[in-house]
């Protein structure tokens, strides 16, 4: 399910470095070496990390040995904390699959729209997206709601971080998105939450969310085989939640009906193109387009007359790596 077949050749002394790969669990790593047994083992590759793999071979006798072991995700050299979060784990979370929400897994994060990071503001952090910094250059909060079925895995820096990152004291949100394979593959999820199924409380609840309904659909495979793939995914995210607006003096707060949707989805693509073994070049277009209805909290809003406020954003990138 993976970008087609990679060849590395060993040093004499049986060292190999397999460089540029994408992250995922299906690689299956083939040793061959003339006059010894061809050995197979499964192997997964890691955002931003080393893979270590040792690997006995015996002289040949003919036959395959299949070694049913996993590779070593461990950075010997790393000196800071960082956690990695994979697409298949997300799949597992009924909700609360952003990369947001990802962050908040790790040591010392708290997850809530603006993550915060080892007692840090919600603006002391790095948001990168496929190795290219989206943080928000006004606000320095995220500026991208990346749908939650093009992550393919969120890696998370706290301590020890390398200076190449820069300009934060938080963490490091570091998102690598999916990309289209040898196999045609799809999904189709759909989220539906509604706050009056939630149990009763001793206190009566404040307002907030009345329902959330989210369909979600994606689809990848290759345009040519070996070569050149394609990922897209949507997400069309709406909710409605009943808001109370402070009142005059002496009066009482204005309820409303506060309505967030996607306009149209949030989206991402992604073209790949592996020119041969040592040169990949990739292009992706994301974004974000929601707008809320821009009620004011405040004394004198005509809320008769208020009228929709445009959110999010949109990003293209085309990266080289070689």
């Amino acid at each position: 399910t993976l970008m087609g077949t990679r060849v590395f050749v060993a040093s004499s002394t049986g060292e190999f470095r397999g460089l540029m790969l994408p992250p995922g669990s299906d690689y299956t790593l083939t040793v061959t070496a003339p006059g010894f047994q061809t050995v197979t083992l499964p192997s997964r590759v890691q955002v931003n990390q080393p893979t270590a793999i040792s690997v006995a071979v015996v002289p040949a006798s003919g036959a395959v040995v299949e070694v049913v072991a996993n590779s070593t995700i461990l950075d010997t050299k790393a000196v800071g904390a960082q956690a990695n979060y994979t697409a298949e784990a997300n799949d597992r979370f009924p909700v609360n699959r952003t990369y947001q929400d990802m962050m908040g897994l790790a040591a010392g994060v708290q997850a809530y729209q603006n993550p915060m990071a080892l007692g840090g503001r919600s603006t002391e952090n790095a948001y990168l997206e496929d190795g290219v910094d989206t943080t928000d250059p006004s606000m320095a909060t995220f500026s991208l709601n990346l749908n939650e079925e093009a992550i393919q895995e969120v890696q998370v820096l706290t301590t020890g971080v390398s200076a190449e990152y820069g300009r934060f004291s938080g963490a490091v949100s570091n998102v690598v998105t999916k990309s289209g394979s040898n196999e045609f593959q799809g999904s189709i999820r759909y989220e539906f939450s509604n706050v009056g199924w939630n149990a009763n409380k001793p206190y009566a609840p404040t307002p907030g969310m009345n329902y959330v309904d989210t369909p979600f659909l994606s689809l990848s495979g290759p345009i040519v085989k070996d070569k050149l793939w394609i990922f897209a995914s949507a997400q069309i995210p709406s909710n409605s939640s009943v808001q109370t607006t402070m009142g005059r003096i002496g009066e009482p707060g204005v309820s409303y009906d506060r309505k967030f949707k996607a306009d149209p989805a949030w989206y991402s693509v992604k073209l790949t193109w592996q020119i041969n073994q040592d040169h990949l070049l990739a292009l992706q277009a994301t974004g974000d387009p929601a707008k809320i209805n821009a009620k004011q909290y405040g004394n004198d809003t005509d809320y008769e007359t208020t009228t929709w406020q445009k959110q999010g954003g949109n990003f293209m990138s085309l990266a080289y790596r070689g």
